[in-house]
């Protein structure tokens, strides 16, 4: 008899106790999955410090699950990792004008107040060579971020002698995304003042959006792109067009004179283990000069990069 009081009294415990772990189990579940949407959420706003530390405790309740550890490393890049790049930019037209080629190298620092970036590039075109070094920053706030920049070159030969950007981004409700800001062009024998400008809307996983530069003096040019996310990682795929009746870009004294431009292109960023990064670049479209003179033209770029 005293047997099966025992007996009984073991199987009771142990029922008990199976139940408890078992809802306790669930409850944890439940509570990464809510961890791990709300990590999503905080990323989105751009509050990748704070999504960083609900992923960590996601990850000592499920360091097995791989959203969670795929989640935890995206995070731990965009708040604390390093990028370096290396990369070629050319633009050619279809007259007698020569060239220009450019290379460049950067380094990415992310931290949990926004990415800083440190650039160095050098140009060569019609035998004359030219450098210049350029910092960026991207200060993030709740819904939005600060993309502030700056860039000298010593020489001024055909780069701009400094160049200064600030633009402030901001999501909208209904996933809208606008921005506006200010960049100053100054050469050694003039400065030129550009209005900048986006509106766009992310559709699942597509952006749509168009962006205006406007030269003061020198005309207004138009970009509609539509780009299609591949991952949550940063790889996509684009195309866009511009029109304008002014340059597409002023890289150089030279551009000044263009009355108008049209142009279509793609570009893409794809990584391959997390690690590498491929970004490519490329148009074709027409210029046209004072007097009618126009040329067809082609611009292309590659960059190189690793994750770390």
């Amino acid at each position: 008899m005293i047997r099966r009081i025992v007996v009984g009294a073991m199987v009771l415990m142990l029922v008990v106790l199976s139940s408890t772990v078992t809802t306790a189990f669930a409850q944890n579940g439940e509570d990464v999955d809510a961890m791990v949407q709300r990590a999503t959420i905080l990323r989105q706003q751009n509050r990748r410090a704070r999504a960083a530390e609900v992923i960590e405790k996601a990850a000592l309740l499920a360091p097995d699950r791989p959203d969670v550890r795929r989640l935890r490393e995206l995070l731990d890049f965009e708040v604390n990792g390093w990028e370096a790049m290396a990369g070629a930019d050319f633009k050619d037209w279809d007259d007698t004008r020569p060239g220009w080629r450019e290379g460049d190298v950067s380094l990415r620092r992310n931290t949990p107040i926004g990415p800083f970036l440190v650039r160095g590039a050098q140009v060569e075109r019609a035998g004359r060579t030219d450098e210049k070094v350029e910092l960026e920053i991207y200060p993030a706030f709740r819904s939005g971020y600060l993309a502030l920049g700056g860039g000298f070159a010593p020489n001024a030969t055909l780069y701009p002698r400094s160049i200064l950007t600030a633009e402030l981004y901001k999501t909208l409700p209904a996933a809208f995304e606008i921005s506006g800001g200010y960049r100053r062009l100054n050469f050694p024998n003039q400065s030129v003042n550009v209005a900048i400008g986006s509106l766009g809307r992310y559709m699942g996983d597509f952006f749509v959006g168009g962006r205006v530069n406007h030269f003061a003096s020198f005309g207004t040019s138009v970009t509609g792109i539509v780009r299609r996310f591949l991952s949550d990682d940063g790889q996509y795929v684009s195309i866009y067009g511009t029109t304008g009746d002014g340059p597409e870009m002023i890289r150089e004294p030279a551009d000044f004179g263009v009355t108008s431009n049209r142009s279509i292109g793609a570009n893409a960023q794809l990584i391959f283990g997390s690690r590498l990064v491929l970004r490519l670049n490329g148009s074709l479209g027409r210029e046209e000069w004072p007097g009618g003179r126009t040329a067809n033209f082609k611009t292309g770029s590659i960059g190189l990069g690793v994750r770390f």
